[in-house]
């Protein structure tokens, strides 16, 4: 009677749910899970005085071009990106810049998943072993602050899935296709110069595979694509090349190991330092553990080189990666973000990860957890204290109100834009750059002609044009290191700035007796 009940499809029966519709809920269920994480991370994770030159830049470019009108010391795109949500959250700033970077984090996930099932993995595998990336200390960092790590690796991502989808196996057009992956690799190379060696692995790449028969990318449509934000880059480049040089070619390359150097972390600038760094980083996830996998089944196979299309080009772009990433001087967690999709893509074979043995299966579980457990700790501390996003907001709030009540105008000097900018006040573009370009002694000989300011030319820079108020402490609570904005506020008390009060947090305000900018300084 029961059957028959249900094959009558009777109002009070409940049919069960077929495989297909039991998966779309799985799916859906790891999506939102993922997204919760993200977020919730986004909110939790400790302000880091990283942030300072990203939130500065969003909001210095709504009116201003780097290079030109401040100091940016990356490719410029995620500034003219982000400008937008300057103007639209005014006094949220923070918030909605974090939650932006984790919704781009989501976004890279499913689309290494959709490379995943170009690939040839089964719908149900490939959003499980896309996750693997936000396994990753390294993207998750990125994912949850301020800084320019999570929006190219979400364009390098959807270039992977362009990339995959230029198969004889799938329908895109292969021109279609590599015009696409040219223009994702060409958006993350102008938003993060590492990017660049990727983006041009993909040639040689190419070149390696047809030799063999089996190229996948058309060159020129992949260059085509390439080249629009490329030419975003060369103009601001053109519109202010001595500051572009020096922001984001010489800056890089040289600031870090000066200001290293005098320091108590001098070890990580050698070899031995760096590698343990490197490894230590690598294995915050299962980027260790893929790596090894890769080696080890090249190895027993006795070749180096896989001569299908997509795997030429990977391999190509995976070493791009990894090289990118061993260059940076020192090395820290998000550098080796670049390389994750790509090895994730490449070792990530369902023979590798589908079913693997259970040595491999509690091996990969360990690292995931490994990369998972900095941001566990950190959204268990803030379940504790309270979000630090959400209380920097209130800082901001209560520097507003002390230079309100006393009337004074706009713009802020200060090392910590990322505590400052939902005052709602203006920020000095001299500080632009934050505590980075602060904390080098001359600029690297360069300061006198510089848009910011340095320790050995912001005495003389203030001097000339005093900003109207000043604002210290961040550096204390974001890196731990104070003595940068102790030389600020020692400068504003030498000319009679008036101490107005200290925020909740610990952010010290000074306002100018006379905010007069042509009366000179007090």
């Amino acid at each position: 009677m029961a059957s028959n009940a249900l094959d009558a499809g009777a109002p009070d029966a409940k049919l069960p749910l077929d495989a297909g519709a039991r998966a779309r809920v799985v799916r859906w269920a790891l999506v939102l899970a993922l997204a919760t994480l993200l977020a919730i991370a986004a909110l939790a994770r400790p302000l880091d005085h990283d942030e300072s030159q990203y939130v500065a830049s969003a909001v210095l470019a709504r009116s201003g071009l780097p290079y030109r009108d401040f100091d940016y010391l990356q490719t410029p795109l995620q500034p003219l990106l982000f400008a937008p949500l300057a103007a639209l959250w005014p006094g949220h700033l923070l918030v909605v810049l974090r939650l932006t970077n984790a919704a781009l984090g989501l976004g890279a996930v499913l689309l290494l998943a959709k490379a995943l099932r170009h690939a040839g993995w089964s719908r149900d595998a490939a959003l499980p072993a896309a996750l693997l990336l936000a396994a990753s200390e390294p993207f998750l960092f990125g994912a949850s602050t301020i800084r320019n790590d999570i929006l190219p690796c979400f364009f390098e991502c959807a270039g992977l899935a362009a990339l995959m989808a230029s198969s004889p196996r799938e329908a895109t057009r292969p021109s279609w296709a590599s015009a696409l992956l040219g223009l994702s690799l060409g958006l993350a190379t102008a938003t993060k110069i590492s990017y660049a060696l990727p983006l041009a692995a993909v040639i040689p790449g190419e070149l390696l595979a047809r030799r063999h028969g089996s190229g996948r990318v058309s060159l020129p449509a992949f260059l085509l694509g390439a080249m629009p934000p490329l030419a975003i880059v060369a103009g601001l480049a053109l519109a202010a090349p001595h500051a572009f040089w020096f922001d984001v070619v010489r800056f890089p390359a040289e600031a870090p190991r000066e200001w290293y150097a005098r320091g108590p972390d001098a070890g990580k600038l050698g070899l031995l330092g760096r590698t343990i760094d490197y490894l230590r980083f690598a294995a915050l996830g299962p980027a260790l553990l893929l790596l090894g996998l890769l080696v080890w089944r090249k190895r027993t196979a006795r070749r180096w080189l896989a001569r299908e299309g997509e795997t030429a080009i990977l391999e190509a772009m995976l070493a791009a990666a990894i090289l990118a990433s061993l260059l940076t001087t020192p090395v820290w967690r998000q550098y080796l973000l670049p390389l994750l999709p790509v090895l994730i893509l490449r070792a990530g074979t369902p023979e590798t990860l589908a079913a693997p043995g259970r040595l491999r299966a509690a091996a990969l579980a360990a690292f995931c957890l490994a990369g998972l457990a900095p941001t566990l700790a950190a959204t268990a501390t803030a379940a504790r204290l309270g979000f630090p996003v959400i209380a920097a907001e209130h800082d901001a709030a209560a520097i507003r109100a002390l230079l309100y009540h006393r009337s004074i105008g706009h713009e802020i000097a200060t090392l910590s834009a990322e505590r400052v900018a939902d005052t709602g006040f203006a920020l000095d573009p001299r500080f632009a750059a934050g505590p980075f370009l602060f904390r080098t002694r001359d600029g690297l000989g360069e300061g006198d002609r510089l848009t910011g300011v340095t320790q050995a030319t912001f005495r003389a820079r203030l001097q000339q044009a005093p900003p109207q108020s000043i604002v210290t402490g961040g550096e204390a609570l974001d890196s731990g290191r104070a003595a940068l904005d102790r030389d600020l506020a020692g400068w504003a008390v030498a000319h009679r700035y008036t101490n107005v009060g200290v925020t909740p947090a610990g952010m010290t305000v000074f306002a100018r007796t006379n905010p007069c900018r042509h009366c000179g300084a007090n």
